[in-house]
Order: C-alpha cells, then sequence, then structure tokens
C-alpha cells in the first residue's frame, strides 16, 4: 500500500460556488483567516460542513482538486492507498481536511488528518516574512517526519495548497527520490514529475559541515560570528540566509542538509582524537569510523548496552565522560566519549552531539601493561585535563558505514 501526502488548498470551497452560493458569505468572512481562529469561528464551520460533505460525497472525481488526484493516482498506481492530509495554517484549509478525512477523500481511502499535527504552522501567504522563517520550515519537519515512517511507501501528490509551496515541495522529492504527482489546473491529466538527475555537491557540504551542523542546531546565529566565511563562500548563498544581523538556514539548506546527513555523521573530537584518526591508516581508520556511527546510533536509541560504559581499573574519568569497549573491525577499541542531547526543531527528534576526547585500538588495547588505561591515569593525575575540555573540540563528517 502507498501513503500518498496530499497537501490541501480551498478548491473545494470554489468549486462548490459554481453551482450554489449557500456557503459564499461563509466563505468570504473566512477567507485569510488563520486556523488559530477554529474554535472562534465555529457556527460559520458548522454551517458550511453539511454542503460541502454533501458535495464530496455526490461528486467525488470533481469535487476539489485534492479529490480529484488522488482518484487519478489512485488508478496510476493500480493498488489501495492511504492518505495523509496536509493543510495550511488558514481555517479554509483546515476545514477542508477535515472534510476529506470524513469523506476518505469522496472514494473510501484511509485518510489521516489531525487538526493539530497536521497543520503547517505559518504556512500562509498573509505575511512573507512568517512564511518563509516558520511555514516552510514547518512543512518541512512534516514531510521529513512522514518519510522517516514511510521511506520507499511514500508518494507527493502536490495539486492541492499554496502554488507558492511547488517549488519546495518539487526539490524535496527529486532529492529524496520521492514520486511527485500533480494535476495541472482544470485539466484531468495526472502529471507525474520524472526523477531528474540531481544530485548534491557534497564537497561544498564536506567543506563547511562545522559552520552548517552549528547553524543547523542553533537555527539563528549572529552574523558577525559568520560574516567572513559567508563573503568567501558564495556556494553557501542558496543555504543560509541574513536577516538583519543574524544569520538562519533557508528551507533548500535544511533539505540538503537532512540528505547530507544520510551520508555523513557529524562527531566532535578533541585535537589529539581527531590527529590520531588522520594517521590511520584506511582500514582501520574505517574500522574506527565504523564502530563511532554504531555509538551514536546506540546513544540516539537509548541504548542499555553496558559496553557504552566500560569500567577502567583505577580510571574515574571526569564527569560526563565514558569509556565504550566495543571492536572496529575485528580489533579491540576503547573509545573515550561523552554527549549532549538536544532537540532538532526541523524534523522534531531527539539529536546527540558526540564527543570523542580519546581511542585506543588493538595493541592499545591488549597488551601487558593496558597502556591505555596507564596512559588516561597519568593524563588525569598530571593535571593534563585538556583532553576533556569540550570547547575545544571540532566536528568532523564522517562516512556512513
Amino acid at each position: 500500500m502507498k501513503t500518498v501526502v496530499t497537501t490541501v488548498g480551498i478548491s473545494l470551497y470554489t468549486n462548490f460556488m459554481k453551482t450554489d452560493r449557500r456557503i459564499q458569505e461563509h466563505f468570504q468572512s473566512l477567507e485569510g483567516v488563520p486556523s488559530s481562529e477554529y474554535e472562534t469561528k465555529r457556527e460559520r464551520i458548522n454551517a458550511m460542513k453539511k454542503p460541502l460533505k454533501e458535495f464530496i460525497e455526490k461528486t467525488p472525481q470533481v469535487a476539489s482538486a485534492e479529490t480529484k488526484s488522488v482518484h487519478k493516482i489512485r488508478e496510476r498506481l493500480g493498488s489501495d492507498i492511504e492518505v495523509i492530509l496536509i493543510a495550511t495554517d488558514t481555517l479554509l484549509s483546515v476545514v477542508a481536511a477535515e472534510l476529506l478525512a470524513e469523506t476518505g477523500c469522496g472514494i473510501g481511502a484511509k485518510t489521516i488528518f489531525n487538526r493539530e499535527n497536521d497543520t503547517a504552522k505559518g504556512l500562509q501567504v498573509e505575511d512573507a516574512s512568517l512564511y518563509r522563517r516558520e511555514g516552510t520550515l514547518n512543512l518541512l519537519r512534516h514531510l521529513f517526519m512522514i518519510h522517516d515512517q514511510y521511506c520507499s511507501n511514500m508518494v507527493l501528490n502536490m495539486t492541492g495548497g499554496f502554488k507558492a509551496t511547488i517549488p519546495l515541495l518539487t526539490i524535496f522529492a527529486q532529492l529524496n527520490h520521492i514520486p511527485l504527482y500533480y494535476i495541472f489546473e482544470d485539466t484531468d491529466a495526472l502529471l507525474e514529475i520524472p526523477q531528474a538527475p540531481l544530485d548534491v555537491d557534497w564537497d561544498v557540504l564536506d567543506r563547511h559541515s562545522d559552520f552548517l551542523s552549528q547553524l543547523m542546531k542553533e537555527d539563528v546565529m549572529e552574523k558577525e560570528k559568520s560574516e567572513s566565511l559567508l563573503k568567501k563562500s558564495p556556494e553557501l548563498e542558496a543555504l543560509v540566509e541574513i536577516c538583519g544581523t543574524t544569520v538562519a538556514p533557508t528551507a533548500l539548506g535544511v533539505i540538503m542538509w537532512r540528505r547530507y546527513l544520510k551520508r555523513r555523521e557529524i562527531i566532535l573530537f578533541s585535537n589529539q582524537a581527531r590527529h590520531k584518526r588522520e594517521q590511520l591508516d584506511k582500514g582501520r581508520g574505517a574500522g574506527l569510523d565504523e564502530a563511532l556511527c554504531g555509538l551514536k546510533k546506540k546513544l540516539k536509541e537509548g541504548s542499555g548496552d553496558p559496553d557504552l560504559r566500560h569500567s577502567l581499573q583505577g580510571v574515574r574519568l571526569p564527569e560526563g565522560f565514558h569509556c565504550y569497549k566495543t571492536l572496529a573491525k575485528g580489533e579491540q577499541a576503547r573509545i573515550i566519549w561523552s554527549q549532549d542531547k538536544w532537540e532538532d526543531r526541523y524534523y522534531g527528534v531527539m539529536e546527540v552531539d558526540l564527543f570523542i576526547a580519546s581511542f585506543y585500538l588493538g595493541g592499545d588495547v591488549h597488551n601487558a601493561d593496558s597502556e591505555y588505561v596507564e596512559h588516561l591515569r597519568r593524563l588525569l593525575e598530571g593535571g593534563r585535563k585538556e583532553i576533556f575540555d569540550r570547547n575545544g573540540y571540532s566536528p568532523v563528517a564522517i562516512p556512513r558505514e
């Protein structure tokens, strides 16, 4: 079963009013009203709902852009579908989505819409700044959450909703290899937008991964902190925007960064650990990177693996630091780590910053004198604790698996 993600516009009302003017006064009164005023406008909403619901049930294939396109998509796919609706931050879009959910988009399809969860806050056209600052990013957050859940079973129907979202939806679908459908204006022709040979210049994101990872975490940075970098890096212009004295990621920047993180993991290293990693040969480096990715995955999942906090005889690590006991391409490994947890506002998930103070491989781990334990003891007893000062750590983008 395919999941058809459908944005919702107001064609239901305009199609109805072509032959029936009963809702015209209510429609005009509610046009442009934000979704937050739902409860205060309930009387007008209820007055519209009954005739509109009957309209969908009697003429499902032509009632709205959403019902027509969903019907055509089901025919094209040749199988049952599930529909997830995304409303704009307008009262008319929300009410239309509720009616489409109640009627199964007029064709009895399982249709999901929750007014609180499935409305893209800020996605309106009355305030351009709000649309750019919150609307597009909230739409992306919702799309990413759905994509994480349904992945290859997801298709995107952009027939309904604001035309201003079409470029954003197109880029999102193309870069994430999601089938994209659209019915052009008042025609009956269902268009499937072909997958273009698009890709990302990964070298650009590699070069600026330290700056972009920090920006995506903070969301807004002071312009003066990055002004010199932006002046000499014109390739970042499409990924960030300057708003007065601050810098923030663009919607395109968010999409591309999410794609980038499917290929790279961002890990923060002490200077010592970073230099030591750079000295490893290709095979041992790949083994370490794989172990680090596994460590971060366990931390994000909240794993209770006792090897995450392996005890060290006679050594008490600074607060928040632990030793991970694992294998790296078949050889014993010990990784001294710490973490910070934070919520990613774009994707709505818990994220982890992983800090690596030091690591030990192979012979460093299993030898007569347990040299790695003795090395840590000497550092701590000698007051040389700089490798545990996370303020001096720097991010490194490492390949995933």
